[in-house]
């Protein structure tokens, strides 16, 4: 009975050891190797096609977390405050990731397994720096002289300035990472500086300048609008200055009635003047509102009021009241 069962054991080892090994991925597929040459990404699909095409996406993923974990870790050159909002940034940082071009793509290894078509493919640091310098450079520059132009300007029109420019600065932010992630000891310290400088001036201006807007009666329809355009865009009204760049708006008007066929028709000329601290007026600037009601003048003026808030949202509540002429 020991020799049958013996021999039991000695056959089952045999077959154990005599039977081929499990199919493993390659390792290139599982760890994906890293250098300072190139961005690797892997993929799998049903055709060689499909694998490219999913190893695409995937690398495009990889950029994109890698760009936003710099500014989510705080390890960027730039500086992140730790309240800063970051949104507007990691949104640039999946355009440039969902854009960047593929064309000098290489295949550097494709495998079978299970019936699954395996590719790694790889896309050279040089192409993602060069694609992102294309992107930037001229926008960098342009946007570096038109801030030297405006050193000099009053608070409001450099906080005016800044509002227009904060959106490039999100731009070159996720653009100067990119080129980062490419080649780090690259020397970006003419971006990183200029960035810096406009972002802790926008925020320097935004809590030195408050708005205060008086009206006379005929024009007190005029002010909700223009309140909300300047809460809008980030700065606080108040009846005491926050800062020495604080301003006051004073708004007065002009209304003429009249019949226009079976229309009550209102037109108003308003005046909008904005004066510093000093009480030295900063801006000038009038507009004329027309409205027409079956109902009443009131109800023609309301609607003249309703052209003003397009106007605002048309022109941007500072070239609205003067500023940026």
């Amino acid at each position: 009975m020991y020799k049958h069962i013996l021999t039991a054991i000695i056959i089952t080892l045999f077959i154990g050891c005599s039977a081929p090994s499990p199919e493993k991925l390659p390792t290139w597929y599982t760890s994906p190797p890293q250098d300072l040459q190139y961005f690797y990404a892997t993929g799998s699909g049903i055709n060689h096609i499909n694998a490219k095409n999913n190893a695409i996406s995937n690398l495009r993923t990889t950029l994109n977390y890698n760009l936003d974990k710099a500014f989510l870790d705080k390890t960027t050159k730039l500086k992140i405050a730790q309240n800063q909002d970051i949104k507007l940034i990691l949104l640039e940082n999946e355009k440039f990731a969902n854009t960047i071009t593929m064309r000098g793509l290489k295949i550097d290894k494709t495998d079978i397994f299970k019936k699954e078509h395996l590719v790694l493919i790889k896309l050279s640091r040089n192409l993602v720096f060069d694609y992102a310098s294309k992107l930037s450079t001229k926008k960098f520059e342009i946007s570096k002289a038109r801030y030297e132009s405006y050193k000099d300007n009053i608070a409001i029109k450099k906080y005016t300035f800044l509002l227009d420019e904060m959106p490039d600065y999100y731009s070159l932010a996720s653009l100067l990472e990119a080129k980062i992630l490419s080649f780090n000891t690259y020397d970006f310290n003419e971006e990183v500086l200029y960035l810096d400088e406009i972002r802790s001036e926008f925020l320097k201006l935004k809590q030195s300048i408050s708005f205060y807007i008086l009206s006379d009666v005929n024009s007190k329809i005029y002010v909700s609008a223009v309140k909300d355009a300047i809460i809008a865009s980030g700065l606080t009204i108040s009846s005491q200055p926050i800062g020495d760049n604080s301003l006051n708006i004073f708004i007065t008007s002009k209304t003429i009635n009249s019949q226009d066929y079976t229309f009550n028709k209102s037109k108003t000329l308003v005046k909008y003047r904005t004066y510093n601290q000093d009480k030295k007026e900063v801006a000038f600037r009038q507009h004329t509102f027309i409205g027409k009601s079956r109902v009443s003048y009131i109800d023609a003026k309301n609607q003249s009021a309703v052209y003003q808030k397009n106007k605002i949202k048309k022109l941007g509540v500072y070239n609205f009241i003067g500023f940026n002429q």
